[in-house]
């Protein structure tokens, strides 16, 4: 047996996974979302459009809840349209370490944030987490994800908690808007970039997974809306309606929420070790690996393995991970399984941002798409982009074009462009 054929028969291999199929039931919970009929695509209407102006000399706190770091700063336009921010701060993302109530949970918010209270009055709050928006831009906790742990904080409103908070040091009156990580990254492409496209997409690949896309507002069927486009969080991460292999099983069941936010958990980097851990214990089962090699053992039960790592042993043969395995013929073998679960990632990846492609609004213009990318894991993991545009052009039409656009901050000035609707 090879790395092929085990993986094959684990139902873990990119060539289990059929785009026909996987695309054709992500599109009928896409329309599914748009009528609010969706149990696992939610498709989020976020009030938020991608033409937000620029204010000059207005200065707000921005706020950055992703799924580590928990970041502060102040953030304001320049008149030549150019975003700037001061007085960072960077902690633990709360829940992280803890599990927090919910007066701790809002409390470690407003105290993250309270050295800024004299300086700025207003708030744009890039929330990385499932939230059902309101017409308000205030929004509605649904689910947390990336093992954040908490208790009684699922359907509170994000920034009426935090205003609430925060009076604790400062009595001034505030507005704030909440926008998901993925908006914020669209938007921020969309402020950064002087080039023409036809659409914007904004694509979250880190610890989690995400899409956000520009939707016609007719196509929103569960609200009555004016003629126009909105930017849509589609919480994408939560669908479930494909096959999980052996080993995804596995690794779902050990999470805090087995049932949600599946296709998070068999391709992001948070759960993305935890899988080719879960392989390589079974391989060594199977006697793919050698049998004798006692630290092949250590491997998957000892050794606190990240996505980085993993991807600096093909890149580089990083020693962390290449000591568990003495044997050439093994380190072989784990350097196949590795690349064949990035492969699989990036296929999944490019499948669920390609149904959001032709969905979105003004898609068929001659004009070349951009795809903001964001996340860590994105730009870093072993040959994860390559892939990724690799099997995007095999699945996209072939008269569509599209650029994936990066940058510095993109959160932040995305979220600061939100914050100028306020």
């Amino acid at each position: 047996m090879d790395v092929k054929d085990f993986l094959l028969s684990h139902k873990q291999s990119s060539q289990d996974i059929s785009s026909q199929v996987f695309t054709a039931n992500l599109k009928r919970e896409i329309s599914l979302g748009l009528l609010g009929k969706s149990n696992c695509v939610p498709m989020i209407p976020t009030y938020l459009t991608a033409n937000l102006p620029k204010q000059s000399n207005v200065t707000n706190i921005i706020i950055d809840a992703g799924g580590t770091n928990f970041r502060v700063c102040l953030g304001s336009f320049d008149k030549y349209g150019k975003p700037t921010f001061s007085d960072f701060s960077s902690t633990t993302m709360p829940g992280v370490k803890f599990s927090l109530n919910k007066e701790e949970f809002f409390g470690q918010i407003a105290k993250n944030i309270s050295y800024l209270v004299d300086k700025a009055t207003n708030i744009g709050f890039c929330f990385s987490y499932a939230v059902d928006m309101e017409q308000s831009l205030d929004g509605i906790i649904t689910i947390f994800s990336k093992e954040i742990k908490t208790s009684g904080v699922l359907g509170s409103y994000v920034g009426a908690e935090t205003l609430q908070s925060l009076r604790k040091y400062s009595d001034i009156s505030r507005k704030i808007v909440i926008c998901n990580d993925t908006v914020a990254t669209l938007l921020g492409g969309k402020c950064s970039c002087n080039k023409q496209y036809s659409t914007y997409l904004g694509y979250i690949f880190g610890t989690g997974t995400n899409v956000s896309y520009i939707e016609n507002n007719k196509n929103i069927k569960k609200l009555d809306l004016p003629e126009g486009e909105m930017i849509i969080n589609t919480e994408v991460s939560n669908f479930d309606k494909f096959i999980l292999g052996d080993f995804d099983k596995v690794i779902v069941d050990k999470t805090l929420a087995p049932s949600q936010q599946l296709i998070e958990k068999v391709s992001s980097g948070r759960y993305l070790p935890s899988l080719i851990k879960e392989a390589v214990r079974i391989a060594k089962q199977e006697k793919l690996l050698s049998y004798s090699a006692v630290e092949n053992e250590k491997f998957y039960t000892d050794y606190k393995v990240n996505t980085a790592e993993l991807s600096n042993f093909l890149s580089i043969g990083s020693q962390s991970v290449a000591k568990y395995f003495p044997n050439a013929s093994d380190k072989d073998i784990l350097s196949q399984l590795i690349y064949a679960f990035i492969d699989r990632s990036a296929k999944i990846g490019a499948l669920l941002v390609s149904a959001f492609v032709t969905q979105s609004a003004n898609s068929t213009s001659s004009l070349p798409l951009a795809i903001v990318a964001e996340g860590t894991t994105f730009y870093k993991l072993y040959n994860y982009r390559k892939l990724f545009e690799q099997y995007l052009k095999e699945l996209l039409p072939k008269d569509l074009s599209f650029d994936i656009l990066g940058g510095n901050e993109l959160n932040l000035c995305g979220t600061l462009l939100a914050s100028m609707q306020l």
